[in-house]
């Protein structure tokens, strides 16, 4: 089964086939990718290498936010396209729950643990959900400003709060707890999608191509020209 997963949340430009849930290649730029210029480039590239076209895929699934309100739109509409003109199913993937998916994968979090991830929202706002060490939701998408207590409630007895996520480097120069873990997973990848892209697949669980619409949690931040104003 293979599944091409695009991941633009974020800064982040990231693109993966996975074979059987697993992954086969990836292609990811993780400083200020120009997702409108280079996520086609990128589809390109890997398709290319592994001597595949589009035609070849069984799904495609993108990264459905909360997160970027362009990046997020320029990612859905790729995908849009792509599922619509070959008729491939379209997948719709948590962008919180994959980096949860990361800390579970790198950093091993035990039986008591949870895990909190935070996605940035600019100023010191952030999208966050908490999940237990199997990836079962304990708290689903929310908006907060993060402060030094912010998830602290959440520590289990006896367990620690793995956190990850681009937000999680602003929530590190507010807290200090030794139940608090900051992960290495400090950013959305394609690379975390790619088990829950295969079990929704497993599951038949697929967008409607026409009516679906990103993950977006809150209105986009937009300014006008002062000379509009």
């Amino acid at each position: 089964m293979l599944i091409l997963n695009i991941e633009t949340s974020s800064d982040v430009g990231s693109v993966n086939v996975s074979k059987d849930g697993h992954c086969w290649i990836l292609r990811e730029e993780k400083e200020n990718a120009d997702h409108a210029r280079l996520l086609t480039v990128y589809i390109e590239e890997v398709l290319k290498t592994l001597s595949l076209g589009l035609n070849d895929l069984d799904a495609v699934a993108v990264s459905e936010g909360p997160g970027s309100y362009t990046g997020l739109r320029i990612g859905v509409s790729v995908v849009k396209g792509i599922c619509y003109t070959l008729q491939k199913p379209l997948i719709a993937v948590d962008t919180l729950k994959a980096m949860a998916y990361g800390v579970q994968l790198m950093d091993k979090p035990g039986q008591k643990d949870v895990i909190v991830s935070i996605q940035d929202a600019r100023r010191m706002d952030a999208y966050a959900a908490v999940y237990s060490s199997n990836l079962e939701t304990l708290k689903a998408p929310f908006f907060l400003t993060l402060e030094p207590d912010s998830f602290l409630e959440m520590i289990p007895k006896g367990g620690r709060i793995f956190v990850c996520g681009n937000a999680s480097e602003k929530w590190s120069r507010l807290v200090n707890n030794s139940s608090v873990i900051f992960s290495s997973v400090n950013c959305p990848s394609s690379r975390f999608m790619e088990k829950i892209s295969f079990d929704l697949y497993r599951e038949q669980k697929f967008e409607n191509c026409a009516y679906f619409e990103p993950f977006y949690m809150k209105p986009p931040n937009v300014t006008l020209p002062k000379n509009l104003i």
